[in-house]
């Protein structure tokens, strides 16, 4: 492995997001690029460790890599919980 002058973690390295949907121009959905090995990850390739399944690369853990992570799982919780309370409110009519 050459030395690029940077830790094993891949310090200094900025994480690229890209839409995992090419064909669409405004897809919400984002993958994240593996620097080392050009694959795009999917959030779940990653949402346990911060590690390329393919190479084994370690990615910069920063505010936008947490985002991409939690906001879809903010995002599901915030969702079934007014459900739950439209469910509840609903029981409370006569």
């Amino acid at each position: 492995m050459p030395d690029t002058g940077m830790s094993p973690a891949g310090a200094g390295r900025k994480n690229i997001f890209l839409p995992l949907d090419k064909s669409r121009t405004m897809s919400l959905e984002r993958g994240l690029l593996c620097p080392e090995c050009g694959e795009l990850l999917h959030r779940s390739d990653i949402e346990a460790f911060t590690r390329c399944p393919f190479c084994d690369h370690s990615f910069s853990v920063d505010t936008e890599l947490e985002d991409f992570i939690l906001t879809p799982m903010v995002n599901e919780w915030a969702k079934q919980q007014q459900e739950l309370s439209a469910e509840e409110d609903d029981l409370l009519l006569p």
